[in-house]
């Protein structure tokens, strides 16, 4: 029995006696990758340093604005990434 695991989710690969469920399995796989990919617009999230990139921000000496307008974009990619959940 072979297993593929994609982000949090698993899934099992049917052994040969059930040739029939196939079909439905690589469906699925294909449905759940292509909702994986959604979230590919938000990689930075995980992909970066966003230790390095807050650093970098508060080297700059951010106005109260400047902070404002990021917690804003990252407000607005939480309701996003909440809607794309549904």
């Amino acid at each position: 029995m072979q297993s593929l695991s994609l982000s949090c989710l698993r899934l099992t690969v049917l052994p040969a006696p059930f040739p029939h469920c196939l079909g439905s399995v690589e469906g699925i796989k294909a449905q759940v990758t292509e909702y994986i990919r959604t979230f590919d617009r938000y990689d930075f999230l995980w992909k970066e340093d966003l230790q390095a990139a807050y650093d970098h921000f508060m080297q700059t000496n951010p106005t109260l604005e400047a902070f404002e307008a990021e917690l804003k974009k990252y407000m607005a990619i939480e309701t996003e990434v909440g809607r794309a959940g549904h």
